[in-house]
């Protein structure tokens, strides 16, 4: 049994430490993370994974006095490489936006990080499985407005945590979900993996459009690269009268698709979203067969 005083067990995850310890004058308190034996025993079972360091004035972890090692894996920890962010230089006590760590498009720490554990139960399907680690999670612990983690498995299945069970590592989620033994378990991510650090990078998308003579052909652009398990499916409302069902299952690839068999002069008001639901944008149209004026598209019309 750990001593009272000691931080043990911990999982630190997906964190972001940022410029820590530049005006301090003791070493240990100059890094991001700061681990010490003040009692006379160790701290013991932490790992530290996924997270970002960067700009700390003594690098990523220090020590204090006779330390068992700790895992540290898979973080930035390229303490002079710049990570991407948005506004590292801005600073403002009143404002909690700044400094703005979250990633540009052309981060590193892009789908770089490593799954935190994996399912360990054969594979099956259900709302009940095993992982080798669930202290990764919670489900809420009790806490009157506080939910469960929502996580995702790496074949792209999202479902959002009711129950932990840390003695025996058996998670209980809201849904059914189908997974392989050995399959990564993380956090919600969007992309191909999870992000390193706290803020995932947000994928844009935008949907534009052209209206036809009965026609609307759709075009759209992603920023990132998307999941391959990711469809798409186009809904779209138009005049009075009976509507025209989703599409749905178009290829993950595809970045156009033709809507025929409209009614000309009136408005249609297309969503484009992706299977799991990260993306989705919307664009309205008035189909045309006179092309003398600029034709009618409002973007993110309601």
């Amino acid at each position: 049994q750990a001593g009272q005083d000691q931080a043990d067990y911990n999982r630190i995850y997906r964190n972001t430490f940022f410029h820590n310890g530049h005006l301090e004058t003791d070493p240990g308190f100059q890094g991001g993370i700061y681990f010490a034996n003040w009692s006379g025993q160790s701290p013991v079972g932490n790992i530290v994974k996924g997270n970002i360091f960067y700009d700390n004035k003594n690098g990523a972890v220090t020590y204090e006095g006779q330390v068992d090692p700790q895992v540290i894996e898979n973080n930035w920890d390229q303490n002079h490489v710049d990570p991407r962010f948005v506004n590292q230089a801005g600073s403002d006590p009143n404002d909690p936006n700044l400094p703005d760590l979250s990633l540009l498009g052309d981060s590193p720490c892009i789908d770089a990080g490593a799954y935190p554990t994996r399912v360990t139960s054969g594979t099956g399907s259900g709302s009940q499985f095993q992982v080798e680690d669930a202290r990764y999670f919670v489900d809420g612990w009790g806490i009157p407005h506080v939910q469960g983690d929502e996580i995702q498995l790496s074949n792209g299945q999202r479902a959002r945590i009711t129950n932990v069970n840390y003695a025996t590592n058996l998670i209980t989620v809201d849904r059914s979900l189908s997974w392989t033994q050995n399959q990564g378990v993380a956090l919600a991510y969007k992309g191909t993996g999870p992000d390193l650090g706290a803020n995932e990078f947000e994928p844009q998308l935008v949907l534009t459009a052209e209206p036809g003579d009965q026609a609307i052909y759709l075009n759209w652009t992603v920023s990132d690269t998307l999941p391959p398990t990711t469809t798409w499916t186009i809904d779209y409302e138009g005049p009075i009268g009976p509507q025209i069902p989703p599409i749905f299952d178009i290829a993950g690839a595809s970045r156009s698709y033709n809507l025929t068999g409209l009614t000309n002069y009136r408005w249609y008001t297309v969503t484009l979203t992706t299977d799991p639901v990260f993306l989705t944008d919307t664009v309205s149209v008035m189909p045309t067969d006179h092309f003398t004026y600029l034709p009618f598209v409002i973007h993110g019309y309601e």
